[in-house]
């Protein structure tokens, strides 16, 4: 949300795009190890197939929006954050939907 305010109200420069860039990315690579423990827990004899899955979708998902962002770029990085912000609060809402599995201790 930092990003996409200061790339669209301001005239953000490359290092302070960058650093909050990596920000982003940073909190992203902190719960990915935790979100994907919880993905893989139901899958015990196929959680090959389901890593699979996963990162497939990964990289399909990348495609997509990249070639989105693309297609509406105009010269300044306010599509590409765009993209990013659309991106993150689909995913967002998408994961509400998701039903908490109950716990049950081992």
């Amino acid at each position: 949300m930092c990003l996409f305010g200061a790339t669209l109200l301001t005239n953000i420069t490359m290092p302070w795009f960058v650093a909050l860039l990596a920000i982003g990315i940073g909190c992203g690579g902190v719960i990915n190890p935790s979100v994907q423990g919880m993905y893989l827990r139901p899958f015990t004899t196929l959680a090959g197939s389901a890593t699979s899955l996963m990162n497939m979708s990964v990289f399909a998902f990348g495609a997509a929006w990249g070639a989105l962002s693309g297609f509406f770029y105009d010269g300044t990085l306010v599509p590409i954050v765009a993209t990013m912000l659309v991106a993150l609060t689909l995913s967002n809402l998408i994961g509400m939907t998701i039903p908490r599995p109950e716990f049950k201790p081992d």
